[in-house]
């Protein structure tokens, strides 16, 4: 699982986020759980996506996830 955020600048927000996902993360220790910021994130998307199994992240990280995932898709078709 892995936690995608922005802590280094939403400080408040996403760290109470990232506080929340430790917690949980503690009480299931037999699953493996990372930390990403979004930026790094969508870059290893791109480059290496078969690392991700799991991601877990606010609506606004969510959402720069969709509409990445949509233009590589939409990559995909028009290189096919």
């Amino acid at each position: 699982m892995t936690a995608v955020h922005k802590a280094n600048i939403m400080k408040l927000a996403d760290g109470l986020f990232l506080e929340s996902c430790r917690e949980v993360a503690k009480k299931y220790p037999s699953i493996k759980y990372t930390e990403i910021i979004v930026d790094n994130c969508c870059m290893q998307l791109v480059s290496k996506p078969e690392q991700f199994d799991v991601m877990v992240s606010d609506f606004l990280k969510t959402l720069v996830h969709y509409c990445l995932n949509w233009c590589l898709w939409g990559m995909l078709f028009i290189i096919r």
